[in-house]
């Protein structure tokens, strides 16, 4: 059996067959438990500036995170003001909600992925981290200036909050 399951996908409008398929894929997705799913987060003009007030908040914690914050480099990486949301049984039914907005180098190549996202005060991990945490929901996430700590893993991060990836 998965220990999780993560969609990259955005399930942002209803689906053309009705009511009764979203309803089916909240279901799904509340029975399995450990559902990862996305919440896009962005810096353009076109998308939501709040979390819905009808909407369940994510509930990651982040020790250390507000003495990271302010650092103005690992703020002005991390910090959104926009965002597209799931459609409410998606995002009310997933253990854990995540950000995939990530920029390549000058040369579009992927070689540093954020660590997290941060919009309206809420924190969405990166997909591959939020996973782990939907699958192992009792572990804890620290931040210091050069590491994140996910439960007693270290993971090193450049000053904005990158994980510098190894091919």
């Amino acid at each position: 059996e998965a220990k999780a399951l993560a969609f990259d996908v955005t399930f942002s409008e209803f689906s053309r067959y009705g009511v009764s398929d979203d309803q089916f894929l909240g279901q799904t997705i509340s029975q399995f438990g450990r559902f990862a799913g996305v919440v896009p987060l962005d810096r353009s003009d076109q998308n939501d500036t709040s979390w819905p007030a009808d909407l369940r908040a994510p509930k990651v914690t982040v020790a250390g995170l507000k003495q990271w914050l302010a650092l103005p480099e690992a703020r002005n990486n991390v910090v959104y003001q926009k965002a597209i949301f799931q459609i409410p049984e998606v995002s009310e039914n997933a253990a854990m909600l995540c950000n995939i907005q990530q920029d390549p180098d000058p040369d579009k190549i992927y070689r540093r992925i954020k660590i997290m996202g941060l919009f309206d005060g809420k924190v969405f991990p990166q997909l591959g981290i939020g996973t782990y945490l939907a699958a192992n929901p009792a572990e804890s996430l620290r931040i210091e200036r050069k590491w994140l700590w996910v439960g007693e893993q270290a993971i090193p991060i450049d000053p904005q909050g990158n994980v510098i990836l190894r091919y």
